[in-house]
């Protein structure tokens, strides 16, 4: 029973910082704090909330965008399929992830679950925003932000989404996932060196 309990309050606060990627309205000024990390041609936000969870994205995103609705201004009113999520493409969305740490850095991660949020254009189906989410205490926070950079770059330029006809009505959409890496495969050359598999 304590076990479950456990589980379904981590569930909470994942779901608690997952929503904070959007709105900050539920924290006092003092519940988190927000740095910026410049690099030579992009620039990531790293904010720490209630000093126990990480949200990284890049600065071009749209934090605060408003809920999901129809173009037009009115609320959605029921289920509606926006996109053709299919099982490629949750099967890429996993990929990109497996493949975005070595070996050595998922050993390290230990098993800790990374969140990862999308926005998703109803123009044209590509992804235009990226997120993501760990708690601090995990081997992510010691990661090089060139990480995440280049997973965000592989959504946004291998992955597109079928948009149904109700989906181009809509502003945009957001899906959600929480994933631990498997990390990429790597082949042992002769010299003993590690590489990633190219192939």
């Amino acid at each position: 029973m304590k076990r479950i309990y456990i589980t379904i309050m981590i569930l909470l606060s994942c779901c608690c910082f997952v929503f904070a990627q959007r709105d900050y309205s539920m924290f006092n000024a003092e519940d988190y704090k927000s740095d910026a990390i410049g690099m030579n041609d992009y620039t990531y936000v790293c904010d720490t909330l209630l000093n126990y969870g990480i949200n990284i994205y890049n600065i071009t995103n749209h934090p605060g965008r408003e809920d999901i609705y129809y173009k037009d201004g009115s609320p959605i009113t029921q289920d509606v399929d926006i996109i053709d999520y299919s099982y490629s493409a949750n099967l890429s969305l996993h990929n990109i992830i497996d493949e975005g740490f070595t070996q050595e850095q998922v050993k390290l991660i230990d098993g800790k679950r990374l969140i990862v949020l999308i926005d998703i254009s109803s123009t044209d189906g590509s992804i235009t925003d990226v997120y993501f989410t760990f708690f601090k205490d995990t081997y992510y926070a010691q990661l090089p932000i060139e990480v995440f950079r280049e997973m965000e770059l592989r959504f946004k330029n291998e992955i597109k989404f079928n948009l149904t006809e109700e989906g181009k009505k809509m502003t945009h959409y957001s899906m959600a996932w929480s994933q631990c890496p498997k990390g990429r495969v790597e082949e042992i050359h002769n010299n003993g060196e590690n590489d990633a598999n190219t192939d």
